[in-house]
């Protein structure tokens, strides 16, 4: 959450914020000039919640509207310098383990497409390419994949019914597995 004021006497903003630190969730507020230089940092007010965080960014943002006389600045016309000073919102920050998770994910993904769907012709279309996991080398079902099937869900599938296996561009772009 992002709150952005101007204060109409001096050139400067002030940018109400929340970010997530773990599991805290924090609200603080900046005072930037024109240049987009941070002059000053507000309190930081820690969170278990994020409801309560937001609550608070909007009691610091009313401060300064009653007090100072600010004005609320739209995000999409707030000035580039001081873009540089929002916050990722909450929902969209990763934990450390949130992002090891989601590269490990993208390290196994595969583009599929199957040679051999007897008796699988109610999930499958031979020739058709499809999104797969690949297990671990030390995994025991090594010789399986994962692929979600036309329904969406995750079948296990033996290679050698497999025409080609090969990784998908985040795999590439994360370092995937060795091995198809």
């Amino acid at each position: 959450m992002n709150i952005v004021l101007k204060n109409p006497k001096k050139q400067e903003y002030y940018v109400a914020c929340v970010k997530r630190d773990g599991d805290v969730y924090i609200a603080m507020g900046k005072c930037v000039d024109v240049s987009g230089k941070l002059r000053e940092f507000g309190t930081r007010f820690n969170f278990n919640t994020l409801e309560a965080a937001q609550k608070k960014c909007k009691e610091l943002a009313k401060i300064k509207v009653k007090k100072r006389k600010y004005s609320d600045v739209p995000l999409v016309k707030v000035p580039e310098p001081i873009q540089e000073h929002l916050e990722v919102p909450p929902d969209m920050q990763l934990t450390p383990q949130e992002m090891v998770a989601l590269i490990a994910d993208a390290r196994r993904e595969r583009y599929v497409v199957f040679r051999d769907v007897d008796g699988m012709e109610n999930y499958f279309d031979q020739g058709i390419e499809y999104i797969g996991y690949a297990h671990n080398e030390d995994s025991p079902d090594v010789e399986c994949l994962e692929v979600y099937d036309r329904f969406g869900d995750l079948r296990h599938c033996l290679r050698s019914r497999m025409a080609s296996i090969n990784p998908t561009e985040r795999c590439i772009e994360v370092g995937g597995l060795a091995n198809a």
